[in-house]
């Protein structure tokens, strides 16, 4: 994980998520500084699929260009894309 205060731009690689067959690098879907993480996912990473939207949480962040906030699929949308 980043520390907190880093800050990101837009598609800036901000960490890693590995499982017993991959590597897959996590991006920054807007710019932004990191406000806090969560460190449960570090020693509980199967938060991430067991609890996503609750406890495996990854970052808070603040937002500096709010305006990318437009250029987000909602949830529904997301849904159907995949």
């Amino acid at each position: 994980f980043p520390e907190t205060g880093a800050s990101f731009a837009l598609g800036d690689t901000f960490g890693v998520v590995e499982s017993v067959k991959a590597a897959s690098d996590l991006f920054m879907p807007i710019d932004a500084e990191v406000l806090e993480i969560n460190e449960d996912v570090d020693s509980e990473p199967e938060l991430l699929n067991q609890d996503p939207y609750e406890k495996g949480w990854l970052l808070k962040i603040r937002l500096t260009e709010p305006s990318q906030l437009e250029s987000l699929l909602k949830a529904d949308a997301y849904s159907q894309l995949i």
